[in-house]
Formats: structure tokens, sequence, C-alpha cells
């Protein structure tokens, strides 16, 4: 079975549900950091969670801002 693109953005705004709309539950998922999670919701355009926008609200739209960063 070819394993899904969990990037791709409907599959990740579902994800992000899934995970109750929570960067560190979903990053878990991943297997990434936290900061790698926000730039993916960041680049599709996902808006975060209230509590998730106190915590990286900045990074998350300078990503959106910039999303040629390094």
């Amino acid at each position: 079975m070819a394993e899904r693109d969990v990037t791709e953005a409907r599959r990740l705004e579902l994800n992000y549900e899934y995970a109750q709309r929570n960067v560190d539950i979903l990053s878990i998922w991943f297997d990434c950091e936290p900061r790698r999670t926000v730039e993916l919701l960041a680049e599709n355009g996902i808006p975060l969670s209230p509590n998730d926008e106190g915590k990286f609200g900045v990074y998350y739209e300078s990503v959106r801002q910039d999303p040629e960063r390094n």
C-alpha cells in the first residue's frame, strides 16, 4: 500500500483536527519538531488554534509572510 502524503493541504488540515488542533500532538504523529509542523500549517494556510497561536503565532506569521525563508 502506497503511503499518503500527509502534507497535502486537506489531509494536513484533517490531521490537525484529529490532533485536537494541537501542534505538539501533530508533531508527535509526524515524528518531527513542532517548528516544522508550524511551517507545514503556515505554508498550507491552515490557521492555528487559539492555544497554538499563543505558542507559535509569531513564527507562524513569519512563515506566512516569507515562505522562502531558511
